[in-house]
């Protein structure tokens, strides 16, 4: 299982709930192996693979999950987090006598075939599923409809995160700037996020190729992976910002590398409710996010929404205003507590799901 904002919400309740209870199995489509694979292993859990569908062989899936069901009866919950095929594994599930949840983690992303194909085929698991979680009002209703969102079998489950892991490290800063070769005089600004269409990292290059132009000692830092890299390294290209922007992959060390910079940006036309925002204000980031990204993740402190469609002087114009200040890095040892405080904590999270799995499972 690679890593992601669903995944990282997966292996953080992995690793926090008690597995002398409950012991997670996963059961995947990539065939290869994953960057969290070697760590579920290690906290007990197997790894299961089955064939990526396709339209005409969805009949042969179905059969397949249901086989896979039904040789496993020490399996009892079927959490679901891969929305395209929900209404096909969790029906599957649901004939071997499990207890299935589907979880949505996204809203609705701008029309296109490929999202109108998801649509029509997660359409069913509203009357598929017995129990619907959401990262948030919006992502349940967008994926479920508005009877399922406001029912009683559906629930906003917070993504939660390590808060302490995320809290921010002087130490740290001063390594990874020093590993990056950055000086302590540039402003840093990152994004944590699959490099995907949805993603909307197109608009971000344009936005901070027009701050660099008000503040060139600023330094873009772009953490994921995704199938539109090579589009956006040619981008910065054609934008002339290429030494501005560092394509820095999929990192383990992202706590640090929060720490090492000085504003957080997420430009997504949609989301549920992302992880790395949560994790950015624990680091004690000013966050500026896009109004595709719900309200409940604001924690209380320099949290500032904006419309992509206004375009990007508004953007320009908060970020050149916020690069006017000089930072107190102290401050930004505040954040875990904040994130605490809004319940995104993921001990608590964790308790919950724990006992809903138990209640469920009996």
């Amino acid at each position: 299982m690679d890593r992601g904002g669903a995944e990282t919400l997966i292996m953080n309740l992995f690793r926090t709930i008690d597995r002398t209870k409950i012991q997670f199995d996963f059961l995947v489509h990539c065939q290869e192996r994953g960057d969290y694979d070697e760590e579920i292993e290690a906290l007990g859990g197997r790894i299961f693979r089955v064939e990526v569908p396709s339209a005409i062989k969805l009949p042969p899936y179905y059969l397949q999950c249901k086989n896979f069901f039904a040789s496993h009866p020490e399996i009892s919950v079927v959490h679901g987090h891969m929305g395209s095929t929900a209404a096909f594994y969790l029906r599957a599930a649901k004939k071997t006598g499990k207890y299935t949840i589907a979880h949505s983690h996204a809203q609705k992303y701008p029309l296109s075939l490929s999202e109108l194909t998801f649509r029509i085929a997660s359409y069913p698991t509203r009357f598929t599923a017995d129990y619907f979680m959401g990262a948030s009002y919006k992502a349940l209703l967008d994926r479920y409809g508005s009877k399922v969102a406001k029912g009683k079998n559906s629930i906003v489950l917070h993504n939660g995160i390590d808060s302490k892991a995320f809290g921010f490290s002087s130490s740290a800063r001063e390594r990874i700037r020093a590993d990056l070769g950055i000086s302590t005089d540039i402003r840093v600004y990152i994004d944590v996020a699959r490099l995907i269409i949805q993603k909307n990292h197109e608009f971000l290059l344009d936005v901070f190729a027009e701050l660099i132009e008000q503040n060139p000692d600023s330094l873009l830092l772009l953490l994921g992976s995704g199938d539109r890299e090579a589009e956006l390294r040619q981008k910065t290209q054609e934008l002339d910002i290429t030494s501005k922007v560092m394509f820095l992959g999929v990192r383990g060390d992202v706590a640090d590398v929060l720490s090492a910079s000085d504003f957080f940006i997420l430009t997504s036309f949609s989301e549920g409710c992302p992880v790395s925002v949560i994790e950015a204000q624990a680091n004690g980031l000013p966050c500026f996010l896009s109004s595709g990204v719900p309200p409940l993740v604001d924690c209380g402190k320099e949290v500032y929404f904006m419309d992509i469609s206004q375009g990007t002087k508004i953007w320009v114009d908060a970020l050149t205003k916020a690069a006017g200040t000089v930072p107190d890095l102290s401050e930004r040892l505040s954040g875990v507590e904040r994130v605490k405080l809004h319940d995104f904590d993921i001990s608590k999270t964790a308790y919950w799901l724990q006992d809903f799995y138990l209640r469920a499972a009996s």
